[in-house]
């Protein structure tokens, strides 16, 4: 949990660095570009602690399903924030690569 509360902390102060370099004009691209990662990380390290707490020998098979959603979860994410949320390209990947 104190990995996770981490990741949290520093991604939040890497953007607020980056607004205060780049200015607010980015804040969405910058936010939504952190947050999808931020996200499927967060919960497939808990979700593989859960699993190696409890069953050992299927942490390999947890990754790999979390692999094949994550592939799934992520294409789903970057459609949606350039056709959905209509955000600039070249900033937002540049947050969700950074990530």
């Amino acid at each position: 949990m104190k990995a996770v509360a981490g990741m949290l902390v520093a991604s939040a102060v890497v953007v607020a660095a980056a607004v205060a370099l780049l200015g607010r004009d980015l804040l969405s691209e910058l936010v939504v570009g952190t947050a999808g990662p931020l996200l499927a990380t967060c919960g497939s390290w808990l979700h593989i602690a859960s699993v190696f707490a409890r069953r050992r020998e299927a942490v390999t098979g947890a990754l790999v399903a979390g692999f094949a959603g994550k592939a799934v979860f992520f294409g789903a994410y970057v459609v949606l924030a350039l056709k959905g949320l209509q955000l600039r390209p070249v900033p937002f990947i540049a947050a969700f690569c950074s990530t």
